[in-house]
């Protein structure tokens, strides 16, 4: 079914006539955010708009859509179901809207961060509902009006706008991802920094021959090969899909059908072929999986074929193999359409289409994140490409390391990485070119050295790169692992390309040099389902944070090296059997945990009740609070508390510019008194406040006689330092 705008759609005129100020705080608070605008886009003091009348009331605006009007139906969709970014489920019921009239605006005054060479011209628009109430904001739908320079891009989005169902394995979208790849490897430096432009192939690799040609599928040794290739990623599920084992390995070299594949494999094979790329790795088939040595073998080099492949595909909305990757979308609500717009100065051809579209490829954090992003492996699978070509229930859209782009913004904008996700990535670039480098002095050589002076040869460039892994780690274990097993293995390609960034030796998921504070990780405990488990466990040894299943977060990641005083403890890694385990050397306070079952007074409960249940055993004192690794750690009435690190940082709450700002409303006769007072206060509250931030690991006695000790939680000493200053250290064994 075509689609055809409405007779009001099909006129908008933005007279001068209509142009009015609107300094509404809401609106311009919500309209304009940051991921889109920067405070120069948006004018602090000519707000001006011209509204263009849309209908007299909602219910006509629905009756447009109703009737098939695109614009109508955009505008309809994200007022029903969408508040800026945040899309609510599709199933669900839609929220209620008053029946008002609606008018669309034009904002000239506002620019914007979107700029490509393919968007040569933006003009903001949005959609809102005419009422005085404070919720006006909330029904205000922002929109682009864009005309694209590429006339290959007007054909494609133009094809696309022929019909209200789309699917997203389309030969209209792959026109799409085929000009995002092809104006990435033309112009993107930072994605070309390493040009693999023949990759050695991993092991193995699925052969999907070439566009127009038959369909053969067979497994294809990639050993002492070249080639481009893309790889998948994707859920199991529980359905069982196709694997390559020791008894059919033969059967795959020689031939695949098509039809045995799954769903999402077939749209992989399909996505492959239209991308102009011969090989395919997909982990079910491509690695042996009764296998255990080739299991083992090719794990390790996952991080290596993701980071090297010349795309990764994502089956983001995918629970399983059956659910495939391609969807049947509205066009309407995604894909810009073209549309004819009078401004005062001209009558302009473009498209109009959603600044903020619901995508599952975008939600990576919280409880409402996509299938695919719930998966501990895929993790490394997000992070160590250098190009993403991602799929979901809404829409098929692109993420490189400079731009990010998508059916709705098929223009691209530019990405803004997170400070740790440059850093893992010059590290991944480090870590690929130093075998290059050894091999070589010229331009790999150059650049090794050159990565290795300006982003690791310092302090605080480690700092940051310990930083990057505690904040990686932390989103890691909000994810899920069919084999807990996997810990390691699954995130070991982030720790490859930062361990060579860092030259430090890795020990069960912390690393040496800030040992420290790797230790001090807690159980989040709203998302923390395994509290219940037992204290024994053999997945790592207990002060790792691989030992306790889910979520976990560092207490100490931010703290700065000046920040955060180690000295109070020497720690080696020794072998303790056929485990790893610490030997430590520092003060160990034996304490009381009042929340174990221990028959305290009320009295002493009520000393503790503001979340301190740690009372020094040997003074009777109050020493701070205690945050246990599993439930079972809670009934122990008896704990060791052995002094980790001082965090100094805590010092910061004096804060010069506002005491500045107080004396100067203080009488001339007053000042210096005040001055010196005030002074002299805070100098005896910072000596205060950075004797009392101690942190603690809080051990169970395994073996009081050779002083073997488990962790079972951390503890933060906010009282009686002294009894760590007076007591003597001593050595023991945490495993």
């Amino acid at each position: 079914m075509a689609q055809s705008l409405c007779d009001v759609c099909r006129n908008i005129t933005f007279a001068t006539s209509s142009s009015r100020a609107d300094n509404s705080y809401t609106t311009w608070k919500y309209s304009f955010r940051s991921q889109t605008f920067s405070n120069t886009d948006v004018p602090q003091t000519d707000r001006r708009i011209l509204s263009y009348p849309l209908y007299g009331s909602v219910a006509s605006l629905m009756a447009s859509s109703s009737n098939g009007c695109p614009l109508c139906t955009l505008i309809t969709d994200i007022l029903l179901y969408s508040t800026f970014a945040t899309r609510m489920h599709p199933m669900g019921k839609a929220r209620q809207v008053p029946d008002v009239p609606v008018e669309l605006l034009w904002y000239p005054n506002v620019g914007s961060r979107y700029q490509s060479s393919a968007g040569g011209c933006h003009r903001f628009l949005a959609a809102r509902l005419v009422t005085d109430t404070m919720t006006t904001s909330a029904f205000q739908v922002p929109l682009f009006f864009t005309k694209y320079n590429s006339e290959a891009l007007c054909s494609t989005l133009s094809s696309k706008a022929v019909t209200n169902h789309f699917y997203t394995g389309s030969e209209e979208n792959f026109i799409l991802a085929n000009f995002w790849l092809k104006r990435c490897l033309s112009s993107h430096s930072r994605c070309t920094i390493i040009a693999y432009s023949f990759p050695a192939l991993p092991t193995r690799v699925l052969d999907v021959g070439k566009e127009g040609e038959p369909l053969k599928l067979r497994l294809v040794d990639g050993k002492s090969r070249v080639g481009q290739y893309i790889t998948l990623s994707h859920c199991w599920g529980k359905l069982k899909i196709i694997t390559t084992t020791k008894s059919n390995l033969t059967q795959h070299e020689s031939i695949i059908s098509f039809n045995s594949l799954s769903k999402t494999f077939q749209h992989a094979v399909i996505a492959t072929r239209a991308l102009s790329v011969r090989y395919l790795w997909i982990d079910s088939l491509c690695i042996i999986q009764d296998s255990i040595d080739d299991w083992t073998s090719e794990a390790s080099k996952m991080g290596q074929y993701y980071s090297q492949s010349l795309v990764t595909i994502s089956a983001v909305s995918a629970k399983g193999g059956e659910d495939g990757m391609f969807a049947v979308i509205d066009s309407r609500v995604v894909s810009p359409m073209p549309i004819d717009i009078t401004f005062p100065d001209s009558k302009e051809s473009g498209f109009v289409h959603s600044l903020y579209p619901a995508d599952d490829s975008r939600l990576i954090w919280g409880d409402t994140k996509a299938p695919l992003w719930d998966r501990g492996w895929v993790l490394q699978e997000r992070t160590l490409p250098t190009r993403m070509l991602m799929f979901s229930k809404y829409q098929m859209s692109w993420q490189c390391q400079e731009e990010m782009g998508s059916e709705n913004i098929p223009e691209g904008r530019v990405r803004e990485s997170s400070q740790e996700e440059t850093d893992i990535r010059f590290s991944l670039v480090g870590s690929q070119i130093n075998p290059l480098a050894a091999q070589s002095t010229s331009h790999a050589s150059l650049i090794s050295r050159k990565l290795h002076s300006e982003f690791y040869g310092d302090q605080v460039s480690r700092h940051r790169l310990y930083c990057a892994w505690y904040n990686t780690v932390e989103q890691y274990t909000y994810c899920k692992l069919t084999r807990p097993s996997d810990i390691f293995e699954a995130i070991d390609g982030i720790r490859l390309a930062l361990q060579y960034a860092l030259d430090d030796e890795y020990v069960a998921g912390i690393w040496k040099r800030d040992i420290h504070r790797g230790l001090l990780w807690i159980v989040d405990e709203e998302h923390g389902p395994n509290r219940g488990l037992p204290l024994r466990h053999r997945r790592s040894p207990s002060w790792s944070w691989a030992a306790v299943p889910g979520a976990c977060k560092f207490k100490t990641k931010n703290a700065s090296p000046e920040d955060f005083d180690k000295s109070r403890l020497q720690i080696n890694v020794i072998h303790f059997g056929q485990r790893i385990a610490l030997k430590v050397h520092g003060v160990l306070r034996r304490a009381i945990n009042i929340e174990g079952d221990n028959g305290l007074t009320e009295s002493t409960h009520r000393q503790g009740s503001l979340g301190e249940n740690l009372i020094d055993q040997k003074s009777g004192h109050i020493l701070g609070n205690f945050i246990a690794d599993s439930t079972e750690s809670t009934a122990l009435t008896e704990v060791w508390c052995l002094c980790v690190g001082l965090n100094m940082q805590i010092s910061r709450r004096i804060n010069p510019k506002r005491d500045e700002i107080f004396y100067s409303l203080l009488p001339d006769c007053l000042k210096g008194w005040m001055k010196a007072k005030e002074i002299e206060e805070r100098l005896a509250l910072r000596k205060l406040v950075e004797k009392f931030e101690v942190y603690v690991l809080v051990l169970a006695c395994l073996n009081k006689e050779e002083q073997i000790f488990m962790r079972i939680g951390v503890g933060q000493i906010r009282n009686h330092l002294k009894c760590y200053q007076n007591s003597k250290p001593q050595s023991l064994t945490i495993i």
